[in-house]
């Protein structure tokens, strides 16, 4: 029995991939996925694509919804000593995330 277990598990391990995890990864670190956006709607057809080449049966649903993206954020402490701490939004932290990544790409060439 633990023979045919290990082949079994060889053979599976053997069968993993990075490549499609890969292919995710790189195109959404060019999208902004919030909810709603056009960006979120490519990032969706993108993966269904992959169930639509493996024949996995899928449906991609379309929610109306109304979203709003806070454009100022704070965090107050009442205690032990009350205090206003700036904080940042998902557009501000994409922002920053954008400027790590350009400026990564620039010290790598």
């Amino acid at each position: 029995m633990t023979f045919e277990i290990d082949q079994v598990e060889k053979t599976i391990v053997n069968d993993i991939s990075t490549d499609v995890p890969k292919a995710i990864l790189d195109r959404f670190v060019t999208l902004t996925r919030e909810s709603g956006s056009e960006d979120e709607r490519i990032a969706a057809h993108f993966l269904a694509q992959f169930l639509e080449d493996w024949q996995i049966p899928h449906q991609v649903h379309y929610p109306n919804i109304h979203l709003s993206v806070p454009k100022k954020a704070t965090l107050i402490v009442t205690e032990p000593v009350s205090r206003e701490i700036r904080a940042k939004t998902p557009s501000c932290v994409r922002k920053l995330l954008k400027i790590n990544l350009s400026k990564r790409e620039k010290a790598t060439t």
